[in-house]
């Protein structure tokens, strides 16, 4: 049976062609439906696992580098690094207002700037968690000069005054 055949035979049975409508008006209320209803809250969800694994992968990124950076050094021999954060990285996204100052009385009018199809807010900074200290394990902990060194580094490369830095000798 050609498509033609069909039409003509829906077309010239009543019951037929309000079924058909029927379907047509039914799928296109859905349609209509699923636009106001929200997207699952798995994807929300995914940004906010998506967030952990950067920061622990800074965290990691971090640790190595300094772990690499002092066992070149000399008489410091294997190094163990551990660093601790405090705060957790937030964002920081782009404003665009007008202020209104009249008879002594000042109105701010601020909205976020967004952005793409999807109308996000436009990021403008992201703020890493701070380094609040670190525990360094070295073979040459043992040697005053060697522990000097490492403090040294340490305090430089983390920006942290010594007294965030606990060095001991590596089991």
């Amino acid at each position: 049976m050609k498509v033609n055949d069909l039409i003509t035979r829906i077309s010239e049975n009543k019951k037929a062609s309000k079924i058909v409508m029927f379907i047509g008006i039914a799928g296109m209320i859905f349609i209509m439906i699923s636009s106001f209803i929200p997207e699952s809250s798995s994807k929300d969800n995914s940004n906010i696992s998506e967030n952990k694994p950067f920061m622990y992968n800074y965290l990691e990124e971090t640790e190595k580098r300094l772990e690499d950076f002092l066992e070149s050094m000399e008489g410091v021999g294997n190094v163990k690094v551990m660093i601790m954060l405090e705060g957790e990285e937030f964002y920081i996204y782009a404003r665009e207002g007008k202020k209104i100052i009249s008879d002594n009385k000042t109105e701010t009018d601020e909205n976020y700037v967004m952005s793409g199809r999807d109308k996000m807010p436009l990021l403008e900074t992201v703020n890493n968690p701070q380094i609040k200290g670190a525990v360094i394990a070295c073979d040459g902990a043992s040697s005053p000069a060697v522990k000097e060194k490492v403090y040294n580094a340490v305090s430089t490369v983390l920006g942290l005054s010594t007294y965030s830095i606990y060095i001991t000798e590596l089991k």
